[in-house]
């Protein structure tokens, strides 16, 4: 008799753990195919404002869940391009249909340079090589900050580039060592995966000591 009462209670245990883990392993998928991903900032190319070895969150639904919305210019997004199983992290510049043209490291946008000044903010970017200049670009009432080296201009466009009826033109903050959009073209809207929102870890690549005040939210 006591056997019988052992493995009852044995059983409604198992069973409840089970549904709790079950539970837990569908809230995570849920949450990785529709809410919000983690990555893993490998390069220097989102300098000044992301840092190789920043750990970020990815907002998923700031783009819709079953309707698809535009991104703003100026959000950093995740995204994969076509025949490529990697995660690329660009901030966007230009929306669809809208023309680009680069020249001596001016952005413009439709025919009309975008705003910049000097970042003296020397504090906020201690990790950032000294021979490197930081600006402040300015678009649709945002600001960001972008990264020029002193030594390598953007190059200029033979001819301004202009946007697909669904593509975005994207750009890394670190304008003088990024593959992006100068490169591959626009991207597909469909193609953005979500908006980066907040530094939750970082870690030195060379020290591998946590950057503390690195953590917070993304602009």
């Amino acid at each position: 008799m006591r056997k019988i009462v052992f493995a009852e209670r044995a059983f409604h245990k198992f069973k409840k753990y089970f549904k709790l883990v079950l539970a837990t392993i569908i809230i995570i998928v849920f949450t990785k195919l529709f809410l919000l991903d983690f990555y893993w900032i490998p390069s220097v190319s989102m300098e000044p404002t992301l840092l190789k070895g920043d750990h970020v969150v990815a907002l998923k639904i700031a783009y819709g869940f079953l309707f698809r919305i535009l991104p703003s210019r100026g959000d950093i997004v995740v995204f994969k391009l076509p025949a490529d199983p990697s995660y690329y992290v660009k901030r966007v510049i230009a929306l669809p249909d809208e023309t680009v043209n680069i020249k001596l490291s001016d952005l413009i946008i439709n025919n009309k340079k975008v705003k910049k000044i000097y970042d003296v903010n020397v504090k906020k970017y201690k990790y950032i090589e000294s021979d490197n200049v930081v600006l402040k670009e300015f678009a649709d009432n945002k600001s960001y900050s972008v990264m020029q080296s002193n030594i390598q201009m953007i190059p200029d466009f033979i001819t301004p580039y202009t946007n697909t009826s669904s593509g975005l033109f994207l750009l890394g903050d670190n304008r003088s060592n990024s593959i992006d959009s100068r490169n591959w073209g626009s991207v597909d809207k469909k193609r953005i995966i979500g908006k980066i929102v907040l530094i939750w870890l970082s870690i030195d690549p060379e020290t591998h000591k946590i950057r503390w005040d690195r953590l917070g939210l993304v602009h």
